[in-house]
């Protein structure tokens, strides 16, 4: 009976796979349509599930069959089986139906992490089914029997796949995590659109009209590069080199094509000389890094992670770019095995070659690391003309190993004319079908003499068919062909020769055709034809007509039957730039003695005409943007937007901006018509032009343009000196005021025309002067520090490249780093890659002769390392000479390049001579000098001579190939001189002899042992250096110039404060470059050189500044001098007063007083207190301090009463006075040393800060009544950061602001003395000030020089400062006051000595009469 029933039931439950029919039983109805529902939600996930490319997911999702059956096998139990069915249904709304969406719009959709998580729910379903299947899988009898414990497991299924769904989507939705998607990759699409790049790519516009090889051509080098690509163990590098118009191009263009398609293009970069951005070689790695970021997803997250964590990675050097941008993101990749392909073409356009240069030898180094790292096949095809410096890197021993060089024009020619053949039959054969020609047609002898005139020039073919494609009809055709054989008819002609024939012909015919629909026809066409052979940069014909002022399609007209040379952008495109065919046709044009015939283009002239072009429209379109005019304090990012700029600046004004002075340095400087341009440029839009560049963000194309303009003006004797001066004032004002300038070209009219000395440009456009708020300050000439350059670290030593273009810079580290000497950016960093760097004393410095190498000494003492200039490579390291020495410590005193041989040589500080091959790498020979230490160490310029100091004796020394001998001892007169320094003279014979004990400078003729001349100067020397005709001489933070004829000092040249260590001349005219203490690298210039003169009646204030609360008097003390200056603006009148003072002096607020401490008697050295009237200075009162030294002093507001104090042995005495009566009013004992007092507003109560006693937790602050002097409040206030230094009462009197020690300040409630609010370190200003609404301002100079006024946690910025006036600001922690705010006026104190002013009320006048206008 039991057998019975159990068939049945197994009879009556349905298989996983069937539908239920239809019964007539309603339980068993519900059941049945609960079964089939359950069914279709399965169904459905599981084919949104076939499209999620996660391994065992879509197994998982049908194994929930499983459970299913669980419940076929338990038929009647409804209730079960339709919460399995919503669980289910869950799972498809918030999972399977969200991703299957998602993939559907983006097939990416899927990240590391959401496979992460769905490869966890599918371990978690295939869980689920397991238990079911156990469940499933007992035996019939234990199912039926155990019907309520089944029951129970059946709804812990059903609540585990609700946790599955809920673990799921607690961790984000799928539609949450679409929407996220979606966000963060506009969000990296934002961050790389912003990465600057050349459009450079394959198939970028830029290369519009390229195509890559015919069909059936070049099939053997096509294959031999597939080959190549696809063997893992062939080398990292091809190099295709091959003559101009081979085919190198059209090769690389089919190779990037067929490698995109098989989804292994990672990036490719076509240079181009016509196109400022595709030969600039520092656009090359953002170029590529943007096109890996779009190739592969994983790279792309690499390259955003780089821009988010440096976003001026793309500025940066190019060894930084590749590491960052490229080299880390592929290491990164995960493609184990795969293949990605890099294809650069034409790199000899990559201009300058040391940029082609630096490309190689990184490709080379990084290359096989990062294919060990990743366990990817890196292949980098490289096309280029075989010129010398890349055929000298791929003769290098490294690029050898790794490359596989290819020479196009030794493939044979009977190949190259074969597909020359083919490419033309299918050409001639479209144009016979386009013109509706009989064919066949040319004829086959036509057709085999167009093949053999084209050679193995593809560019001839090329050419060719596309003139006669210019036919206007079929019967045209034949007439072309026949023209274009003719004209390559000279069969003993060269390759070259019938190309120049092709060419000229086809200009010869356009020219010809153009002179019936075109006035001045010939005239126009050489203009149009020349400017696009010698643009610096394509344009579009609509700005090309612009440029050459001709009418609005001329340039189209004239050039539309040169297709066959130009590649021509569409009537309607405005944006295409046009440009040259191939580059063998500007050779063509421009190289003397090419067949060229009147179509040749002096260079020279055509530079000189097409600078000329950009001055007339610089003078006739370029105004001062609008916004300027009505607010120059604007930034730059607030002038509008593109298309505003584009509309103050179109595409051709922006060309003559950025190159005008390029084409003027191409041109002659014979040229009268240019000369007076230039004249007329600099005298009318020296300043228009600065703020277009500004705008354009392009300041050091500015830089640039100038140093290339005065460069051109210096070889013309008859040039003004006007247009000299103006020239030089606007290098200086872009070396001062680069910075400002680069976020706002309004900083021209408000901060360029008030800081600049009087000079040339500042009188020439003093017109255009925004608002006059300097009153004083400005320096009287421009300095000679033209360049500052922030080094961040401690510098140990520099060095000067050959070309004066570079300078380089030694840590105490060893690391190096590499300067331009043009605007001070930085070019290149050199690491020492050591485990335990320490810092050494001396870091000798060296720079090759060529330029090409640097050696340095790193922070392990018996090492040389020698760097490439280039990549910033090691690429040798010599040490070993501790192998053989006694003294396990020696360290390198001195190192050198020889001349010729770039040999490297060294000296130790046992006075041991080493030299270093250059190309083995090994040591040629050692020599043992003397057995004393050196003192100093020097070479002459041709490395034939060294000199060795050692006390009293200098050593000459001849370095020969094979050793090195003594030629002659020098012995100073006199006593033995401690410590010296020589410097040899360049191309002389003498050397410069310093003792820094002795004070003494001398000269010697070292090959005859005479001493010259020899003065005493007033520092002590401790460094030399010399050009032949100067010498400079460092000593503390000056460097004295002196003449090396007669020793006479020519100037001085002053470090801003800080300590100047090493000095060297540069090869650049009259530059000299020091190192500073504060870790500075100043540049000056030597023909600056000018005795100071003082410009203000304060100069030489040293201590403190004082003035009345209007700002109307000033009084400031210089205790190097004990000299009191007063001035007087309303009278315009100055004294000074020649006393000792002890303690700093106070002005009252009303200006009439001045009190200070001084000796009263200095035999017994007794003090005083003096009250001095400022209107005749004369005493009025003086107050004797018995055995007692003086302390602080202050003023009441009202000016009717005086503090004083005075102080012995911890204790101090205050009293207060009037200076009404002269009488003291009260007094009080205090039992510390007093800091500083205020009297509060209505002068009736006086505070005073004790000493801080290192014993209590905190200052004592004491308040005193003033007419009893009794203590009405004394409290110890905590919670100060640093010691008081300052206390003055806020104008309400209900809270006192306290200033400490580094420009910290806090305020107190004046009632309990408690703290109030903190403020942070506002770089040191002695007071804050107070507004006439009590509301409390400060004033804070930031690092970047921009002056704020700060009021209730609110910055407004005012003005950027030059670095003089930020002096004070960087004092911070002195006692001194150094800056000082009264009134309407602001007071800085400068290094050198002197005052400025600055007028707040009428500079905020300005800016909010400037803010007014704009609205």
């Amino acid at each position: 009976m039991l057998k019975k029933f159990t068939k049945k039931v197994r009879r009556s439950v349905p298989s996983s796979s069937a539908r239920i029919p239809g019964t007539n039983n309603q339980r068993s109805d519900l059941w049945t349509e609960s079964f089939n529902t359950a069914q279709t939600i399965l169904d459905i996930a599981k084919e949104s599930v076939k499209a999620v490319p996660v391994p065992g997911l879509e197994a998982a999702i049908s194994g929930l069959s499983a459970v299913l059956n669980v419940y076929g096998a338990m038929r009647g139990n409804e209730d079960a089986l339709k919460a399995f069915s919503e669980a289910a249904e869950r799972l498809n709304k918030y999972i399977m139906r969200p991703l299957k969406e998602s993939l559907a719009k983006d097939p990416e959709f899927l990240d590391a992490d959401l496979e992460g998580r769905l490869d966890e729910l599918a371990k978690d379903l295939t869980s689920l089914k397991n238990r079911a299947e156990a469940m499933h899988s007992r035996k019939t009898e234990k199912k039926f029997f155990g019907y309520k414990e089944d029951a129970g497991l059946i709804q812990e299924l059903n609540r585990d796949l609700d946790r599955i769904t809920l673990t799921f989507t607690a961790q984000g939705s799928i539609g949450g995590e679409m929407e996220a998607r979606k966000a963060r990759k506009a969000a990296q699409m934002v961050l790389l659109n912003g990465l600057r790049r050349a459009q450079a790519r394959h198939d970028s516009s830029s290369r519009m009209g390229t195509n890559g090889c015919f069909k059936g051509t070049r099939v053997g080098i096509l294959q031999a590069i597939s080959a190549w690509i696809d063997d893992p163990d062939s080398p990292s590098i091809f190099w295709l080199s091959g003559m101009a118009g081979i085919g190198k191009s059209t090769i690389a263009q089919t190779v990037a094509e067929l490698e995109e398609n098989k989804h292994r293009l990672g990036a490719s970069f076509f240079f181009s000389r016509d196109d400022v951005e595709r030969r600039d070689p520092s656009l090359v790695y953002p170029t590529i890094a943007y096109q890996l970021a779009i190739f592969d997803d994983t790279l792309k997250q690499s390259v955003v992670r780089a821009l988010e964590q440096d976003p001026e990675v793309a500025f940066l050097m190019m060894k930084r770019q590749f590491e960052q941008l490229i080299a880390e993101p592929l290491k990164s990749i995960k493609k184990p095995g795969g293949t990605i392909v890099f294809v650069l073409d034409a790199l000899d356009e990559c201009e300058p070659g040391s940029g082609a240069v630096e490309i190689l030898r990184r490709w080379s180094v990084e290359l096989p690391r990062i294919s060990q790292v990743a366990k990817i096949i890196l292949k980098v095809l490289v096309t280029s003309r075989p010129e010398l410096h890349i055929h000298n890197q791929f003769q290098s021993p490294h690029l050898r190993l790794l490359s596989q060089p290819f020479i196009l024009h030794k493939v044979e020619e009977s190949v190259v004319q074969a597909d020359i053949e083919l490419f033309l039959r299918h050409r001639f054969g479209e144009l016979a079908d386009l013109h509706g020609v009989t064919q066949p047609w040319p004829s086959e002898t036509h057709l085999m003499e167009l093949v053999e005139r084209s050679s193995n020039l593809f560019i001839f073919a090329a050419t060719a068919i596309n003139f006669i494609a210019g036919a206007k009809s079929g019967r045209l055709l034949q007439a072309r062909l026949e023209m274009m054989l003719a004209s390559a008819d000279d069969s003993s002609a060269s390759v070259y020769q019938k190309l120049d024939a092709c060419y000229l012909h086809v200009l010869r015919s356009a020219e010809r055709e153009l002179e019936t629909t075109m006035r001045d026809a010939k005239e126009n066409f050489r203009l149009i034809l020349d400017s696009i052979v010698l643009l610096r940069n394509p344009l579009p014909p609509s700005a090309l007509d612009s440029l050459l002022a001709l009418a609005p399609g001329d340039v189209m007209t004239a050039i539309q039957d040169l297709g066959s040379i130009l590649v021509i952008p569409d009537l309607h495109d405005s944006s295409t730039p046009i440009r040259i065919f191939h580059p063998s046709f500007h050779d063509f044009i421009t190289t003397p003695g090419r067949n060229s015939g009147d179509f040749f283009l002096p260079v020279a002239d055509g530079h000189a005409r097409l600078a000329q072009i950009c001055f007339s429209v610089i003078r006739k379109s370029l105004k001062r943007h609008p916004h300027f005019i009505n607010n120059p304090w604007l930034l730059n990012s607030e002038v509008g937007g593109a298309e505003q700029l584009e509309t103050a600046l179109p595409v051709h004004t922006r060309y003559a901006c950025r190159f005008l002075a390029s084409h003027v340095s191409l041109a002659s400087p014979s040229d009268d018509n240019l000369r007076e341009c230039v004249k007329v440029f600099c005298e009318n839009d020296l300043l228009t032009w600065l703020e277009a560049m500004s705008l354009l963000g392009d300041v050091d194309g500015a830089v640039s343009s100038i140093q290339a303009i005065r460069a051109w003006c210096r070889k013309i004797h008859s040039m003004t000196e006007h247009t000299s001066e103006l020239l030089r004032d606007a290098y200086h004002v872009l070396l001062r005021f680069q910075s400002p300038l680069r976020y706002s070209a309004g900083h021209l009219y408000t901060t360029v025309l008030s800081f600049s000395p009087p000079c040339p440009l500042t009188r020439q456009y003093a017109s255009q002067l925004h608002v006059e708020y300097v009153l004083q300050g400005q320096p009287g000439t421009w300095d000679a520090n033209l360049i500052t350059i922030e080094a961040q670290k401690a510098v140990a030593a520099v060095a000067c490249f050959p070309d004066g273009e570079r300078i380089a810079t030694a840590e105490y580290t060893g690391s190096v780093m590499v300067w331009s000497s043009s605007t001070g950016a930085s070019i290149m960093s050199m690491e020492c890659d050591l485990n335990h760097q320490r810092i050494i004393d001396l870091v000798p410095l060296a720079v090759s002769h060529d330029g090409t190498q640097i050696a340095s000494v790193p922070s392990e003492p018996n090492s040389i390392y020698v760097w490439d200039v280039n990549t910033g490579a090691n690429i040798a390291v010599f040490e070993g000479w501790t192998t053989e020495s006694v003294y396990p410590q020696e360290c390198c005193k001195f190192v050198a390049f020889l001349p010729e041989s770039n040999d490297v040589v060294s000296v130790s500080d046992i006075c041991t001579f080493y030299r270093w091959d250059s190309q083995t790498r090994e040591s040629k020979y050692t020599c043992d000098l003397h057995d004393e230490k050196p003192n100093a160490v020097a070479m002459a310029q041709d490395g034939s001579t060294l000199a060795v100091l050692h006390d009293n004796i200098l050593r000459i020394w001849d370095i020969a190939v094979d050793g090195i001998s003594l030629k002659r001892k020098l012995r100073a007169p006199g006593p033995i001189r401690q410590i010296g320094h020589i410097a040899f003279l360049p191309s002389t014979t003498k050397i410069a002899w310093a003792s820094y004990s002795g004070r003494e400078i001398s000269i010697w003729d070292y090959t005859s042992g005479v001493l010259l001349r020899r003065t005493e100067v007033d520092m002590r020397p401790f460094s030399l250096a010399s050009d032949g005709a100067r010498l400079a001489v460092t000593s503390g933070s000056e460097i004295q110039i002196l003449d090396t004829e007669t020793l006479a000092l020519l100037g001085r040249l002053a470090g801003n404060g800080t300590v100047i260590g090493k000095v060297a001349f540069s090869q650049k005219e009259s530059t000299l470059v020091s190192t500073g203490t504060d870790s500075t690298v100043r540049i000056w210039d030597c023909a600056e050189l000018s005795p100071p003169s003082p410009t203000s009646p304060h100069r030489g204030i040293r201590d403190c500044i004082l003035a009345s609360q209007d700002g109307q008097k000033v009084a400031v003390f210089d205790s190097m001098s004990d000299t009191l200056f007063l001035w007087d603006e309303p009278q315009q009148i100055s004294r000074k007063l020649n006393v000792k003072i002890i303690n700093k002096p106070e002005m009252s607020p009303d200006g009439r007083f001045i009190a200070f401490s001084q000796e009263s008697d200095r035999y017994t050295r007794q003090c005083a207190w003096s009250l001095y009237e400022t209107k005749t200075l004369e005493c009025l009162d003086t107050r004797l301090l018995p055995q007692r030294s003086p302390g602080p002093a202050v003023f009441s507001d009202d000016g009717q009463l005086l503090a004083i104090s005075s102080m012995n042995k911890g204790s101090t005495i205050v009293m207060i006075c009037s200076l009404v009566t002269r009488t003291v009013i009260s007094t009080a004992e205090l039992h510390r040393s007093l800091v500083c007092m205020a009297f509060s507003p209505d002068s009736k109560r006086l505070l005073c800060v004790e000493e801080l006693c290192m014993e209590e937790p905190g200052q004592t602050f004491t308040m005193l009544d003033g007419p009893t002097g009794k203590a009405e409040l004394s409290v110890t206030v905590t919670g100060l950061s640093l010691p008081v230094q300052s206390i003055r009462f806020l104008p309400d009197g209900l809270s006192i602001l306290v200033g400490m020690v580094y420009g910290d300040a806090a305020t107190l409630e004046a009632k309990t003395l408690r703290i109030v609010n903190r403020f942070g370190a506002w770089l040191k200003v002695q007071i804050p000030q107070t507004s006439p609404s009590s509301e409390l301002a400060f004033l804070r100079c930031e690092n970047g020089g921009y002056l704020y006024k700060c009021i209730q946690g609110k910055e407004l910025p005012l003005v950027w400062l030059p670095p003089s006036w930020r002096w004070a600001f960087n004092q911070r922690g002195s006692e001194k006051i150094l800056t000082l705010w009264r009134g309407s006026r602001v007071f800085f104190h400068f290094e050198n000595g002197e005052l400025g002013i600055l007028d707040l009320q009428a500079l905020l006048k300005g800016k909010a009469g400037a803010a007014g206008g704009m609205e």
